[in-house]
């Protein structure tokens, strides 16, 4: 009987455990949960999404968040590099072709901006080779992140309904977040990585990062200041030996990240596009050689002499006697990078461009600083997306076929990675390429004849402010490490205007927009508006759903006294999105055609559309719009209509002297 009685109180007992339990459990979930939403509903902070809701003049856009480096980059002391200012529209039509280039900043277009981007000459390509259809191609380039980030940033690019993916990586999956040499990795165990980046989705987390971050800050603002760049600073581990365990990390880790972005991508149906990433062979020497740990320190002594012997003879024009002191390097110690670029150089001068081209390849991946990809990680791409049934554009097939003797140098690039105009022209033309060969978008047999790289250039608004903004800036780069041990922060040595512009405009970290206005009223102001013209057209193909720059194009035009050409770029701005300006710029052109019905008509036009849009019109621009469609109405005849405007327009503006001028004569 005791026994029997107990168990319903042995159960309760345990039922009350559980309970209490399940509380002492739900409660800190609870806790996180509420916070969490009192975070989403009541921060002030940026957002962490991707892609955010955009609205300019009642129209909806999206737009891609240019704050989201600050999910990757939480780390004290460093910068947060921003993706281009993107948008595109939020309804997909099934007219709209929509691809998306992925990756890092050579994708970005680093160091020329919006216009002058291989993204950029790719839509110009794609949109002369597809009439039909309304392409759209988004540049999600972002400096310093590598295939990591990318796999994190996938599923919210699939979300967008993209056409196709085009992904460029391989230069920073080292240094790049989260690589295994970074300065910012939450930690070197690839699923740690994989949590992080999930939980920072989270806005209770990513306050937490951010707190930790907020006091490691503290600690290292006690450090010494110093100039320094976001190349330098994402390093954490500068050497890397080839083959080390670092090195065999990073491939592995690259390895797995491409292997995840394609199943993902599959999974969704859409279609992937990788890249080779392409390097400087032959116009960087490598950043750090090392000898291999067992050379003594009389062997490298015989290496150094050698190493002068060959620079001597090849300084003479012996290069015979050049290639041979510095085969005689190579035997002392073979693992130096600098020994074999050096070898390279003087097989290159020599005419032996098959085994120079060995020789700098090897030079690249001997070099321990690893800004530039490894042909291991290259042909890592190539095996897995072959085994996989994903097309690979060759760019570095294209670049070898385009450089002198076929090893890319100073032809090609600016720096390390980082191409020339014509460079990014090439790379976008085998990008498109490429796609119609796979049928991507479109069959290949619906696709129009390109245009020459120098068309897609004059398209795009390509001109001197490009040049001269990515001369300034990758000369800044090179003051620093690891073109430079000893950073320098003299200021540049301006000798024209455009580059004072330029120069002025990167010291104030002044918008790109506002700098490129600046240079087109500089040409204006000289009178050169067909280059001022060309400076709106750039700004154009960065904000394609703005009607400012072809309203801009259309007063340059005015000026000049193209009446037709500004004809037709008020009207293109019209085309673009309505607005009050256009219909008012073209009623004044009518009206000095002595065309005052088509005037009015525009006049009219223009007050609605700024009525619907809010009232856009400044109460100046309102009033000076309302007198010139009361003289159009004089001149038409209808005096009613007339005085109408012109009382309008007094109402406005009460000491408007012509508006009373008119209005007496026509009472």
């Amino acid at each position: 009987m005791t026994r029997t009685g107990s168990r319903p109180v042995q159960q309760t007992s345990r039922k009350r455990r559980l309970l209490f339990w399940s509380i002492i459990i739900a409660i800190p979930l609870v806790v996180l949960a509420a916070t969490e939403l009192v975070l989403r509903a009541l921060s002030s902070a940026p957002p962490t999404d991707l892609v955010v809701r955009t609205q300019i003049r009642g129209r909806s856009f999206q737009s891609l968040n240019r704050t989201i480096g600050r999910r990757y980059f939480a780390q004290p002391g460093i910068a947060v590099p921003e993706p281009p200012d993107a948008m595109f529209r939020v309804h997909k039509s099934p007219a709209v072709k929509r691809v998306f280039c992925m990756g890092e900043s050579t994708m970005e277009g680093f160091p020329y901006e919006y216009n002058a981007t291989a993204p950029s000459f790719l839509q110009a390509r794609l949109q002369s080779m597809l009439p039909d259809d309304s392409v759209e191609v988004i540049n999600l380039g972002i400096s310093a992140i590598g295939s990591t980030v990318v796999r994190d940033l996938l599923p919210e690019v699939l979300a967008c309904a993209p056409d196709l993916i085009v992904i460029y990586v391989g230069h920073n999956e080292y240094y790049g977040a989260f690589g295994p040499a970074s300065a910012v990795a939450a930690n070197r165990s690839p699923w740690l990585i994989r949590l992080h980046l999930t939980l920072l989705r989270y806005r209770t987390y990513a306050l937490f990062r951010d707190v930790i971050g907020g006091l490691g800050e503290k600690i290292h603002a006690s450090g010494e200041p110093g100039e320094t760049t976001l190349m330098h600073q994402m390093v954490g581990e500068a050497a890397i030996p080839l083959g080390s365990e670092t090195y065999q990390n990073g491939l592995s880790l690259y390895r797995d990240n491409i292997h995840a972005i394609i199943e993902e991508a599959e999974d969704a149906g859409v279609r992937l596009l990788f890249v080779t990433p392409v390097s400087n062979l032959r116009g960087i020497p490598p950043f750090a050689g090392m000898f291999a740990p067992a050379t003594s320190e009389s062997v490298k002594q015989q290496w150094s002499s050698f190493m002068d012997e060959g620079a001597r003879q090849v300084a003479a024009g012996n290069h015979a006697e050049g290639i041979t002191a510095f085969r005689s390097a190579m035997a002392c110690d073979s693992t130096h990078a600098l020994g074999h670029y050096r070898l390279a150089g003087a097989l290159f001068d020599s005419g032996m461009f098959a085994e120079a081209r060995q020789q700098y390849v090897l030079a690249k991946d001997l070099d321990q600083v690893r800004f530039r990809a490894p042909e291991d990680l290259s042909s890592a791409l190539l095996e897995i997306c072959r085994a996989s049934g994903v097309p690979v554009a060759r760019i570095d097939s294209s670049f070898s076929a385009e450089a002198e003797h076929g090893i890319p140098g100073n032809d090609l690039f600016l720096e390390h990675v980082h191409p020339t105009l014509a460079g990014y022209a090439l790379m976008a033309r085998t990008l498109a390429e490429t796609i119609r060969g796979i049928d991507a978008l479109r069959s290949s047999h619906e696709w129009r004849a390109p245009l020459p790289d120098s068309a897609y250039l004059g398209l795009c608004g390509v001109s001197p402010f490009d040049d001269t903004l990515a001369s300034i800036k990758v000369r800044i780069l090179k003051r620093h490490w690891p073109f430079s041990e000893a950073p320098g922060a003299e200021r540049e040595t301006i000798r024209d205007t455009l580059s004072s512009i330029v120069y002025a405009a990167l010291e104030q970290n002044l918008p790109w927009t506002t700098t490129r206005l600046k240079v087109a009223e500089y040409y204006a102001r000289r009178g050169e508006y067909a280059n001022a013209r060309r400076e709106c057209l750039a700004l154009a193909r960065a904000t394609p759903f703005s009607f400012q720059p072809w309203v801009l194009m259309g007063d340059y035009a005015a000026r000049e006294g193209n009446i037709a050409g500004a004809r037709d770029l008020y009207r293109r701005s019209l085309s673009v999105e309505q607005n009050p300006y256009a219909h008012m710029k073209l009623g004044v052109l009518f009206m000095e055609e002595s065309k005052p019905l088509a005037a009015l008509q525009e006049f009219e036009d223009g007050f609605l559309v700024s009525t619907a849009q809010g009232g856009v019109l400044t109460v100046a621009e309102h009033a000076r719009g309302r007198y010139l469609a009361g003289l159009a109405c004089a001149q038409s005849g209808k005096r009613s209509e007339a005085i109408g405007h012109l009382r309008h327009a007094l109402a406005l503006q009460p000491g408007m002297t012509e508006a009373q001028e008119l209005l007496r004569r026509l009472q």
